[in-house]
This record gives C-alpha cells, structure tokens and sequence, in this order.
C-alpha cells in the first residue's frame, strides 16, 4: 500500500497538472452517469447528483494516500450541467424528493374492517389468525410511538437492535413492572400504561440519545389502543425472567424476528386491498412515523416536543415529515386576509440630508463669535427652527477668521451627535451611521469626517478655520 500510495503521489506531482485532474474528475462524472441505476424502476435514469459522490470518494481515498487534488469546482459545475439537462428532458418533478404519504388512523380502521375470508397476497385474512392480529397490533403500535421498521425488525449484524420484551415497563396503579405477572396485567385499567424503552438504532447506535426516554402508551378499552393490544399479547405468549431480554416484542409465529422482506409485502397487500394497487405504492412502514408527526403537528403540537416524541436528531426532519395539512393552510390563509399589515422596511425611510442640529451648528461655525462665556453657550436653548438672518449672509467667498471659542468642539460634538443618534437626521447615507455611532465614543475626533458629509465649517486650531 505504500509502494502505491507513493506512485500515485508522484505521478499526481509530476504528470498531472492540477487543472488536468479537475478536468478528469469532471468527465469522470459525464462517464459514470450513465452506468448508474436508478432507485426505482418506474426510474429510467438516476439522480444527478448521485453521480457526485464518486469523484468525492475518489478525493477521499487520495487524501487517505496524502496525495491533494485540486478543487471539484469543475465537477460541480458538470453535475449542475446534468441538472440542467434532467429538468429539460424528464421535467421539473425528476428531481423532486418522493417521499411517502403519511398513514392515517382512517386507513387503520380500513385495515381492521377487512372481512374474515378475504384474500391479502399469499394470505387469509382473519381475526384470529397469528398473522392478522401481527399486522394490525403492529400497525397501532407503530402509529402512536413512531417507531421504525427497523427498530421492531431482525438486523443484519446479528446484534439486538430491536424491541424486546425487556423494553416493556406496565405501569399499574402507580407501581411499575418490569416483569409484570398475567395478574397485574389482568388488573389494568384507565389510567395505567406501558412505558416502551427505545432500543438502539441508526441515529442512537450506543444507546446515550433516546434510550433513556420512553414512550407512553395510555391504556383504554378501545380494541385499536397500542396498550391493550400489547397487554393481550403478553397475556397470549406469556415470557418471564432472563428470556424477556431476547424475546422480540413482535415476531412471526413460533417467535422467528421479523424481516423487511417478509413485512413490505404484508403491507403493500393490505393496502392494496383497502385504497388499490397506485395508491398502495405510495406508501410503506416508514408511513406510520411520518403520520404520526403529521398529526402532531394538525392537533397544535409544539414542533420542539414533536422532535422529541419522534426521535429526530435535527430539526430539518421536522420540515420533511411534519407536513402541513389542507386545512391547516387553509386556515392561516383566511387569517392573513384580515390581519392588518403594518410593517414597514427601514431602507425605504426618507433620509433627510441635514437636520436642525447642523443647521445651528453651521451659524456658529460661519458667524464669529461674541465674548459669551462657555457656561453661556452651553446653558444656551438651540431654535426649533432656524432661519438664516440677511445680515449674516455672506457671499461665496472664504469666510473670514472668526474669535476662538473653546466650547466649539464640544457644542458641535453634543448637538450633531444628540441629533444624529435621538432623530435620525443629518445621515446622508446608511454607510455614514457606524461614524455617527462612532461619534458618541470617540468624541470630536470622528466629528471632522461627519462635517465633511454635510459641508459645514470646523476649526482646525486656534488660527485655521477650513471647510469640511
């Protein structure tokens, strides 16, 4: 391996530029595309963008060798080539996500008035038969805990991954039981409940995420309550002691762990069955999770406590599952008809170039100076309007040099800052207010900079007076 890893480092620094491996990875992309299969066979090709992920496993397993290849810009730019051409040729919805449909309590109450006697694939429905009543109390369990196939199914490690007797908790009157008896679960009533510990899973592989929080599941006398049908089957198949820690929570008859092979075909002919064969492909057992956050979400559920309920990791599951409902979009469209709209954008607000402030500071940067003292000057009340006397008015020429006054700095500084920062006024742009909020830390010597914007008068010294 590291005979290899140095070839390539060296072919890699001497015969191929860097521009040339970025191109080869680009046509890489154009090759591979069409040798990909797509997802589903209703598919004739796949996603653009799966064709991404080789050229970054390729990069991955030259860093592995410490060989660095240039920027995948032009890869990118040849998958967004191959977007392009998906959207022309298949349409806008090729590259649509195809999610499935959520599942409904309605749907399960289809399932549950199937007749005795009706044909579902390669089985006789029944409502005594082992596998009608797998099919149905699976399917209430897995709409109100969110649970998925997955964490109720045999994994291919051969490792205890799903849920097991041991994860079941009754809780009757107050008391818990790990181990409940077939008394204690004769006794339960309204009010009692089962607590069910997640097991591990893909997003909680160790067991430190959701583990340690369980779902409730309330008992009722309702036949499709998740609780009295687990109760039933404990008292069915009666499991004690050290075997509840392998035994499955759900299995096939004579205890042998589920599998996704044998329950997707299970699904798709009950529901074939019930809504028909199109509508049946639009859905599978991930359904009952994306149902039950969908009607979370309808009866006003926090989103925060939504997430929790249904294990998610990221908050963007919550976008992709928790689907907004008809009427619930319905609802906040008839709102928004009369709801008063009163916002309004800052940018769009007159800027007035220069506000009274300035205006008085002006007067006393162009006209000289009395003998006013400096307590004076600033006991003094500014007008609420100005008006420039006709004797003061000057022609256009340079001003003449006016008597020092040493509250100048400090009166220009207090009245175009307490203007700028109180009204608003006197900002000739937005690119001006980090100077002006500059002004009120910095002092006067910011102070320059924001006469210049209004063309005002300053002084410079004792002697020099210049126009800002």
């Amino acid at each position: 391996m590291a005979r290899e890893a140095a070839f390539v480092s060296r072919s890699a620094s001497i015969t191929t530029p860097g521009r040339c491996s970025s191109k080869l990875l680009g046509l890489f992309v154009l090759w591979i595309y069409p040798r990909l299969r797509p997802r589903s066979r209703a598919d004739r090709w796949a996603k653009p963008r799966s064709a991404l992920a080789y050229p970054l496993a390729i990069i991955r397993i030259f860093q592995r060798w410490q060989v660095v290849l240039p920027s995948i810009k032009n890869v990118r730019a040849q998958v967004r080539g191959l977007l392009r051409v998906a959207v022309n040729v298949f349409g806008l919805g090729f590259l649509a996500p195809r999610r499935k449909e959520p599942f409904t309590m309605d749907m399960l109450r289809a399932v549950c008035a199937i007749p005795n006697g009706a044909r579902i694939g390669a089985h006789t429905w029944h409502a005594e038969s082992p596998i009608t009543i797998l099919v149905t109390d699976l399917m209430c369990f897995l709409l109100r805990t969110g649970f998925r196939l997955a964490e109720v199914a045999a994994h291919s490690s051969g490792e205890i991954k799903y849920l097991t007797r041991a994860n079941l908790t009754a809780v009757v009157k107050g008391v818990p039981y790990v181990d409940p008896s077939p008394e204690a679960l004769r006794s339960m009533s309204a009010g009692d409940y089962f607590l069910v510990t997640p097991p591990r899973s893909k997003t909680d592989e160790w067991g430190e995420i959701h583990c340690p929080f369980p779902c409730t599941l309330m008992y009722s006398d309702d036949p499709l309550n998740p609780a009295r049908r687990l109760r039933d089957a404990e008292l069915r198949e009666p499991c004690q002691g050290e075997a509840r820690a392998t035994t499955p929570l759900f299995a096939r008859p004579g205890g042998v762990l589920l599998t996704h092979s044998y329950m997707d075909p299970i699904l798709s002919s009950v529901l074939t069955y019930t809504i028909g064969r199109e509508n049946a492909a639009k859905y599978s057992w991930h359904s009952f999770r994306i149902g039950l956050a969908c009607a979370l979400r309808a009866a006003g559920c926090p989103p925060d406590v939504v997430q929790l309920i249904c294990r998610w990791m990221c908050a963007e599951s919550l976008r992709i599952y928790s689907l907004k409902g008809i009427s619930e979009h319905a609802h906040w469209i008839s709102c928004a008809e009369n709801a008063p709209v009163d916002a309004v954008r800052g940018a769009v607000y007159p800027i007035v170039s220069a506000g009274e402030g300035a205006h008085d500071m002006a007067i006393e940067c162009e006209a000289p100076f009395d003998d006013r003292s400096e307590r004076d000057i600033e006991n003094e009340t500014m007008p609420t309007a100005w008006t420039r006397p006709a004797a003061t008015r000057r022609p256009s020429t340079r001003p003449s040099l006016p008597r020092r006054s040493p509250a100048l700095a400090r009166l220009a500084h207090m009245v175009v800052v307490a203007t700028i920062l109180q009204t608003g006024e006197g900002m000739g742009s937005s690119r001006r207010r980090p100077l002006a909020l500059s002004c009120r830390t910095d002092g006067p010597k910011q102070l320059p900079k924001l006469c210049r914007a209004q063309r005002l008068y300053l002084w410079r010294g004792p002697t020099q007076l210049r126009r800002c």
